[in-house]
Parts: C-alpha cells; structure tokens; sequence
C-alpha cells in the first residue's frame, strides 16, 4: 500500500493520462472557451455588415424584401426572419439547395444581400468540437458516438489528472500550505516552472472540477437520469430536430402577405422600439410563432409571442421571467448545470474566471510534457 503511494506513482499515473488525454482535451477546452464568448465574437464581426448604409428611401416591406431575394436564391428555404432596431437590419436564415445552413444579411431598402452571417455554420464546427471532437463533420454522424465517448473519458481523464496532481503536490502542503500557494520567483529553470505548473493546477483545480462533472452530465444521459432523479425528478432533456412544418416559397403571395400581417401586429403592440423580432417560418394553420427583445431591457433575454395572421389575433404573448417560472423542472435542472459548466452561474465574472481556467489547461499540458521531457533526459 505504501508503494502505491509513493510519488513515482502518482507521477506515471499522471504522465501516462496527461499523453493519453491532452489532445482531446485541448480541443474541447478551446472550443468550449469560443462557445462561451460566441454572441461577443459574432456581434462584433456582424455588426458592420447587418447594418447597411441608409439611403434616401422608404424601408420595404419584409413581403418585398424576401421576394427580391428569392429571385436570386431560389434554392433557398426560409426557415427564419429576424428583424433587428426596429427594422434597420434584416436577416433570413434557412437552407440552401444542397441542405446546408445559411444565412444572409439583407437590406431592408433594396433587399440586396449585403453580407452573409457565418455565425451557424462556425457555431455547428465549434460545438461539434467541443461535443465530439468534430468526428460528425469529418466522418458522418455515424461516427458522432464515437467522439462522444473519446470526450467523456478524457473528460474522466482530466478529473483523475487533477487527483493525481495535488497529490504529487501534496509534499508542499504538508509542510506549509501558503508558501505551496506561492511562486517564488527567485528559482530558475525547472524548479521555477515546478512551482508555476503546480500553483496554477492547484488554484484551477476546483473551478476545472466543476467543468468537467458538469459535462459528463451532458456526456452519459445515465448520470443525466441520475442526477435528475436525485433532485426528485424523472424525466431528462432529449432535443428534438427542426424541421419546417410548411416550406416557405418565395413566388407564395399569400404566405408573404402572412409575414407582413405577423409584423404589423407586433408593431402595433409593441411598437417599432424593439432589439430584435425573430419569426419562425414554420407556420401551422396561419400562426407563427416568434421571440423578441424590447430596447429598453438591458438584459438579452427574450420574450415569446404566437400571432395568428389571419385572424389578426396575439394568441400568446410570454415574458421572459414568465417562461422561466413555467419551464419544466428537467430543463430547470439542465439550465442549471449548463450555467455551471460555462460559469455563468456567477454571471460574467464567473464567466471569465471559468473561461480562462479552460484555457490555463494549455499552459498545463505544454509545461508539462517539457519537464516530463527534462526529466527523462535526466
């Protein structure tokens, strides 16, 4: 027993799960960090391209905006309209002829296309990174399992990799805990980068921890249903695809007609001081559902609203905060570990501090496989 104790254990135990799982890692632990920040990145990249130069005309209809632009796209399948500042910027999202995910800025005077967003097509490669190590995109769905699982064990591995670690530096504490918590900066060379690998480890242990529990729960729907049954409750998250119950053609009057009555509604209502209107073009029986954001509302969050084009009437109008208080109590649970998975839980600071714990990972594995590298030499 005492052998097994003995640090050279704990090292090869360390060196060996560091080898096997630091590639994986790194993907997941730089992919994880873009999602994070990802409406940061594309809010700034988009915001010159969204809004395009206003000119001496009155704004067209959303009807004629999508009407000139399935003259030239007319492959394309709406699948979503989202109107920004109250009209300034319109974007149309949906599939184009080959089944890929698209989406293109266009001006509300003209309707010309005045940039593409990428922001789904980069989003599908980061979070398939981050998921499965980008196994669905390079090799068919097929093999989305297979990075699924590749995850979740080195996932396990980077937990067994922290244990392992402060167990190697365990000597320092025992002899004192504040000078283990310490870099003393007036040592060179191996011993320098000993005690900045180790601090680092130790003061990103637990927030490193808490990612990584927190994704296995995403990573085995097992521990899923376990953990929901733990807090009193059965049922479990499963996505579902979206799939348009009704294809949008732009040569259609008549549904076109549809979207210009949805907006016309909700401007009625709301008026034109608004963030953003997105409306779904899956329309059933005339009703569209949308979300939207109000200007004077500092936070991001959204609303729902469901309008009858027909009729002319609101069948649902649903704040925020009241969607919150209705969400079933297995998306209440899946919230919760997603917001301590990316740290958000403790706002953006927490965000931050989460952000950069993911990303001290890499200075773990370069620092050390070069003194694993030393001390082999040695």
């Amino acid at each position: 027993m005492r052998r097994v104790l003995k640090k050279n254990f704990w090292f090869n135990v360390h060196l060996i799960l560091s080898l096997l799982c630091a590639l994986p890692l790194l993907v997941v632990a730089l992919s994880g960090c873009f999602i994070s920040y990802h409406d940061e990145i594309f809010d700034a990249i988009n915001e010159r391209q969204s809004f395009p130069v206003q000119k001496d005309a009155p704004r067209l209809k959303i009807s004629e905006i999508l009407k000139i632009f399935g003259e030239k796209q007319s492959s394309f399948t709406p699948e979503l309209i989202g109107i920004k500042d109250g009209g300034a910027s319109i974007e149309v999202a949906g599939k184009d002829g080959k089944g890929r995910a698209r989406a293109y800025f266009l001006s509300p005077y003209d309707g010309q296309i005045v940039g593409e967003n990428y922001e789904e097509r980069i989003m599908n490669v980061a979070l398939s990174l981050h998921t499965n190590l980008g196994f669905e995109l390079a090799f068919g769905e097929g093999a989305r399992e297979i990075g699924r699982q590749i995850v979740a064990l080195s996932t396990l591995g980077l937990i067994l990799l922290l244990l392992s670690g402060i167990l190697i530096y365990y000597p320092f504490f025992r002899r004192k805990l504040t000078k283990a918590l310490k870099i003393n900066f007036k040592t060179r060379g191996y011993a320098l980068l000993y005690q900045i690998h180790g601090c680092t480890g130790i003061y990103a242990a637990v927030i490193l921890f808490a990612i990584s529990a927190s994704g296995l729960y995403f990573s085995y729907d097992w521990l899923a249903r376990l953990t929901n049954k733990i807090l009193g409750e059965e049922q479990i998250y499963k996505a579902e695809k979206f799939e348009p119950s009704q294809k949008l053609e732009f040569k259609d009057a008549g549904k076109l007609r549809e979207i210009d009555a949805v907006f016309e509604i909700f401007t009625r209502k709301h008026g034109e001081n608004f963030k953003f209107f997105n409306i779904m073009l899956n329309p059933k029986d005339g009703v569209y559902n949308a979300i939207y954001g109000i200007a004077s509302d500092e936070s991001d969050e959204f609303n729902r609203i469901a309008i009858n084009a027909t009729s002319g009437e609101i069948l649902r109008d649903v704040k925020f905060a009241d969607m919150k208080a209705q969400m079933p109590r297995f998306m209440t649970i899946r919230t919760a570990v997603l917001d301590i998975h990316s740290g958000e839980i403790f706002g953006q600071i927490g965000k931050l501090i989460f952000c950069l714990s993911s990303l001290s990972f890499l200075f773990l594995a370069a620092s050390g496989f070069w003194m694993s590298l030393k001390r082999l030499i040695r």
